[in-house]
C-alpha cells in the first residue's frame, strides 16, 4: 500500500451476489514507525492492557503495583496500600498515577473506558480518576456493595467478572498524548483500559492490544 491514507474495497463474490466491504488503510512510513512512541490508535479504538504502562508515579506513600496473573489476560494493576487514605483534591500532585503514551490519528472528544475488577469497600467507594495530557481528571466511581439481587449491576459485574467505569476525553489533535490514571480509592485494580475513536468497538471483551513499540 503506498503510503498515505487510502479508502480501498474488498469485493466478495459467490452464490449469485457480490459484498463490497470499505476499509480504511493507513500507511505512515516505516520512519514514523519506528519514531512512534506508546500505543498507536488503528481501527477506530485504542485499546491498553493497564499493567503496560509507560511510567509509574508514586505519591504519598502509595503507589500502583503490577499483579501477574490478576485479570483477563496476564496482569493486572492495583492501588496500594489498601490502608492508604483516599484522595479527593490535587490529584495531579497528590495521587498516585500511571502514565501511558498514546499516539493518536484522529482528533476529538472520546470515550474511555476503564475496565475495573468488582471488589468491595467497607468504605462503600470504589473511585479512581482519568484524564488526558493536563486536562483535569475526571473521578469514576464504582460499585461497591454488594446487593444480593440478581437482577441488578452488581450481579452482572460478578458474573462478568469486570465493571466498566467510562469517562470522556478530549483529543486536541493527531500525535502523541499521555493518558493518565490516578488513585482515588485504595485496592481499585485495574484491568485494561479502552479508548474507542470511531464508535464502539464491539465484542464481549476488549478489543485486542493496540500495536506499541518494545
Amino acid at each position: 500500500m503506498p503510503q498515505g491514507t487510502h479508502r480501498p474495497t474488498l469485493t466478495f463474490t459467490g452464490a449469485g451476489r457480490s459484498i463490497e466491504v470499505p476499509l480504511l488503510v493507513t500507511d505512515d512510513g516505516e520512519r514514523a514507525r519506528r519514531r512512534a512512541r506508546g500505543f498507536v490508535e488503528a481501527h477506530g479504538y485504542v485499546s491498553i492492557d493497564a499493567a503496560h504502562f509507560d511510567r509509574e508515579v508514586p505519591r504519598g506513600g502509595a503507589r500502583w503495583r503490577t499483579v501477574r496473573g490478576l485479570g483477563r489476560r496476564t496482569a493486572a494493576v492495583e492501588a496500594v496500600p489498601t490502608t492508604a487514605q483516599p484522595i479527593t483534591e490535587d490529584l495531579t500532585l497528590r495521587s498516585p498515577e500511571l502514565r501511558y503514551r498514546v499516539r493518536f490519528t484522529t482528533a476529538g472528544t472520546f470515550p474511555v473506558t476503564v475496565f475495573r475488577l468488582p471488589s468491595l469497600d467497607e468504605r462503600g467507594k470504589r473511585r479512581l480518576a482519568v484524564g488526558l495530557d493536563d486536562q483535569p481528571p475526571t473521578v469514576l466511581s464504582g460499585q461497591a456493595i454488594a446487593t444480593g439481587n440478581r437482577g441488578d449491576a452488581w450481579a452482572r459485574n460478578v458474573e462478568e467478572g469486570i465493571e466498566k467505569l467510562t469517562a470522556r476525553v478530549t483529543v486536541s489533535a493527531p500525535g502523541e498524548h499521555v493518558l493518565r490514571l490516578f488513585m482515588v480509592d485504595p485496592g481499585m485494580a485495574v484491568d485494561q483500559i479502552v479508548i474507542e475513536t470511531d464508535g464502539p468497538a464491539g465484542g464481549y471483551l476488549a478489543p485486542p492490544e493496540s500495536y506499541r513499540r518494545t
